[in-house]
């Protein structure tokens, strides 16, 4: 019995310090980091950039959580608005916060009043070709020049398709390309559209997202985004 208590014992020592290192190895876990993801349009022209900063990265519970500030700039380097959302990691998984999908735009004309869904996007640690991934959901309500605003955006169908090599100005990672469908609505005073795209993501594990590329639903090319620049 005693040796079953050690071998159980060692077995979870081990297990709390491979979680602790596979989260620490994330790259949205690392104290002042900065990334810097260039957004690009139908034509492949650069229409703007994202900055995002680690500003803090503290032990939640099981989860290790980190808190980022995310600042829109357009294409001449003028900031538009900024944001601020959470990663999580708890050794299995790594939760990307949904707000992250928020509109550069609509997120810098946002009120005080914002009322918004802790909702995170998950990843398993090990990730394999072929795996189908849980979906994601965010609602938000806020006021948008004082006028009130609904946004829903759904993720669905998220799947593991294959293995790729990515090399962007920031430098080069072995990447799981994943597909999946996007759902949203923007309802202002009530008025609003549905919108239905593809996308696929490039996500290296341990890192995070490096790349991403959205269509409508006829198969054209509706923008992407690439991780241009990093700073420790």
């Amino acid at each position: 019995m005693k040796c079953l208590w050690i071998t159980t014992t060692l077995l979870l020592f081990a297990v709390i310090t491979a979680t602790a290192q596979d989260c620490k190895n994330f790259y949205y876990m690392t104290n002042n980091a900065v990334v810097e993801m260039s957004i690009y349009n139908d034509k492949e022209e650069l229409m703007g950039k994202q900055l995002y900063k680690i500003a803090e990265v503290e032990k939640k519970g099981s989860d290790l959580v980190s808190t980022f500030t995310t600042s829109f700039l357009d294409k001449n380097g003028k900031e538009i608005s900024q944001s601020a959302g959470t990663f999580k990691c708890n050794g299995i998984t790594i939760g990307v916060d949904m707000k992250m999908n928020i509109p550069g735009a609509s997120a810098g004309n946002m009120s005080a009043k914002m009322k918004s869904s802790d909702s995170y996007l998950m990843y398993p640690t090990t990730l394999t070709v072929g795996k189908f991934l849980a979906d994601g959901a965010f609602h938000m309500e806020s006021e948008v020049n004082g006028m009130p605003m609904v946004m829903d955006f759904k993720i669905t169908q998220r799947k593991v398709e294959a293995k790729e090599s990515i090399t962007t100005t920031a430098g080069t990672w072995d990447c799981f390309k994943i597909s999946y469908n996007i759902e949203s609505k923007v309802s202002v005073m009530g008025a609003g559209v549905p919108m239905e795209l593809k996308a696929t993501e490039w996500f290296a594990p341990g890192f995070g997202m490096v790349k991403t590329i959205s269509y409508n639903k006829n198969g054209k090319l509706m923008g992407s985004t690439q991780i241009t620049k990093l700073e420790k």
